[in-house]
């Protein structure tokens, strides 16, 4: 859901090749008032090079709140792809370096997805072998480069649309039909046997015919063997999004043995689209009950074993998309926009607490 834009550096980090898997829960580090410190699993934010290079605050707040680290834009595939089996890895290497030098587990985000079509795949010319065979060998150049780099993966996401629970009718879906998903994950599985690998979509705790969707196809993946280890709920939500659909969707996803993993979380305060909004305490106030809500629900339905992470989609306020791609004054995140912790942080930690 995120645009992307252009990285360029003059200076990269250098990665170690010997970068070894993280443990599923990292050794905490910080206070037990930090977000990594309070809670049993891991806890992450989507990261950019970009803001890594050039913002102390992001950077420190990275650093301190976090022990897991998806990465925001830069392994889409038109972050990465020049070209068939041509490739930008330097803004990608910059990130595997970051979380090797700071002890965190990296997500990456995402080996497929229609929003991230490279220009060269658009216009690509061909039968269904063919293109079945540019999927192919992204997604095993992608998973392969960065084996023993990378813990998981998002192998493909929002393939559903928001229309009924249809497939989306995405460049993959017209040339390869609706079982493209199930191949990606074999792909992906190939190129790296040890990686987890993860369904990602939005609006699952809202969509009913959405979830129903998902489940069919969870369902049907456990029938088949297809290698999915777990599923990604985006959570991309609002102060009013119902209590009882986020339970649900973790609840039915859990009840399945997948690892479940919150992993877009912000909680929007602007419900009417308000071009002259502002945060108020009581707006504050129920983005944080929001958050708590989220927090205790993936701590009560869904199994310790199962928890893989809770990551927010973004750092503070000011580099959220929401606030960036869809143009709306909002504040949809646990950190101001001078990266400073909001209710919604303390209500994380109180919630990982029982409270």
């Amino acid at each position: 859901m995120k645009q992307l834009r252009s990285l360029t550096f003059a200076l990269v980090l250098p990665v170690l090749a010997a970068f070894g898997q993280p443990n599923p829960s990292p050794k905490k580090s910080g206070s037990a008032a930090t977000l990594a410190g309070a809670a049993p699993f891991p806890v992450g934010a989507a990261l950019s090079p970009r803001y890594l290079h050039k913002n102390r605050a992001y950077t420190d707040v990275a650093i301190r709140e976090f022990n897991s680290v998806t990465a925001e834009n830069i392994m889409k595939p038109r972050g990465l792809s020049r070209g068939r089996g041509q490739y930008h890895w330097a803004a990608a290497d910059s990130l595997v370096a970051f979380c090797r030098q700071h002890n965190k587990q990296l997500h990456g985000h995402a080996l497929v997805w229609h929003e991230s079509v490279p220009g060269w795949v658009k216009s690509f010319s061909g039968d269904s072998a063919a293109w079945e065979g540019i999927l192919r060998e992204h997604i095993r150049d992608v998973a392969t480069y960065f084996r023993g780099k990378v813990r998981s993966w998002d192998v493909v996401n929002e393939a559903f649309s928001d229309t009924a629970g249809r497939m989306r009718n995405s460049p993959w879906r017209q040339h390869l039909g609706d079982d493209y998903v199930a191949r990606c994950f074999r792909y992906a599985r190939e190129a790296d046997p040890a990686a987890k690998l993860f369904y990602n979509d939005y609006s699952l705790e809202s969509d009913p015919a959405k979830l129903a969707a998902a489940l069919r196809m969870v369902d049907d993946f456990k029938r088949r063997g297809i290698p999915l280890d777990g599923v990604g709920l985006q959570m991309h939500i609002s102060i009013n999004t119902p209590e009882a659909g986020i339970r649900k969707v973790m609840r039915e996803m859990a009840g399945r043995g997948l690892l479940v993993h919150i992993s877009e979380l912000d909680v929007r305060i602007n419900t009417t689209k308000d071009s002259l909004l502002t945060e108020t305490p009581a707006l504050l106030a129920q983005q944080a009950e929001k958050v708590r809500q989220v927090v205790r629900a993936f701590v009560e339905e869904v199994p310790p074993a199962q928890r893989f992470a809770i990551t927010t989609w973004g750092v503070a306020d000011s580099n959220s998309w929401v606030m960036n791609w869809r143009k709306q004054e909002d504040y949809p995140l646990l950190f101001d926009g001078n990266y400073r912790p909001k209710p919604a942080h303390a209500a994380f930690i109180e919630a990982v607490r029982g409270k």
